[in-house]
């Protein structure tokens, strides 16, 4: 309500104008100051949950790449051979088009690194000297020349190793991770490995992160285009104590027990003169 009691006094009507202008004044730099200190507060939070963000995204990057890569050294050391025990890999290996084969390895994890392997119908061992295979059809032991070296069918693949190496040398990097076969798993990508076997997907265990399988394009010598695919589905991955009954494992003679000893044929020649 406004009061004209007085308004027919020039001088207080002088005076109440005045103050009317003064109050209009001091509200509207008041409202200037409460809208610049709103601004200012505003910009502020802004700007914090750009830095939040930044921090954030930033750290959960940073995270993320730590995390893979203790992942990654736990595949490793999983993979790492252990002095006393012998390595037991056991696998199916399917490419399509062919018999499934199956390949199973025990190899003492110290020096002379014997061992026993099966793969696609060749079983053979190797205790640091002899080189034996075992004929089934013939129920023998025949003692082979050379070492395991010189004929790819009886020396084991040692995907533990090679695995191993590329994930030491960054070749191997976690992708996501997922289930496989109804087990929680880390899927790998793995690139520029020297064996053709492992180029591709590997999945392994989340729980002791050994392997679960491989998934991998094989390429023909001389050509560029993928031309086979190879599924390994391990079925075992253990070290087993070195003790004397797991020892057996490694001697086809103690796993064939009735089987004859057949030497090679003897590359003596005789001279006369």
């Amino acid at each position: 309500m406004t009061d004209d009691r007085y308004s027919d006094i020039p001088y207080l009507r002088d005076l109440r104008g005045e103050l009317v202008r003064a109050a209009g004044r001091h509200n509207r730099r008041r409202r200037r100051r409460v809208v610049a200190a709103r601004g200012a507060t505003l910009v502020a939070a802004v700007a914090a949950a750009a830095i939040a963000g930044l921090t954030l995204f930033g750290a959960g990057g940073a995270h993320t790449d730590s995390a893979n890569a203790a992942v990654l050294r736990r595949v490793a050391a999983a993979l790492a051979p252990r002095s006393g025990t012998i390595l037991h890999e056991r696998a199916l290996v399917t490419i399509p088009g062919q018999a499934q084969g199956q390949y199973e390895l025990w190899q003492k994890v110290d020096t002379p690194f014997a061992y026993r392997v099966i793969k696609f119908g060749h079983e053979a061992s190797w205790d640091g000297s002899v080189l034996a295979s075992y004929n089934a059809d013939a129920n023998a032991i025949v003692l082979q020349t050379g070492s395991p070296v010189s004929d790819p069918a009886y020396a084991p693949d040692d995907y533990a190793a090679e695995l191993r190496a590329l994930v030491q040398s960054g070749r191997a990097k976690i992708d996501q991770q997922t289930m496989f076969n109804g087990v929680p798993a880390y899927r790998l990508t793995v690139t520029e490995a020297p064996s053709r076997f492992l180029n591709g997907t590997v999945y392994v265990n989340r729980s002791d992160y050994h392997p679960l399988e491989i998934q991998t394009t094989l390429q023909s010598k001389g050509k560029t285009c993928p031309c086979i695919r190879e599924t390994i589905d391990f079925q075992a991955y253990e070290y087993l104590p070195a003790n004397a009954a797991n020892t057996k494992l490694l001697d086809l003679h103690a796993q064939h027990p009735g089987a004859r000893i057949v030497s090679p044929p003897s590359t003596a020649t005789t001279t006369t003169g």
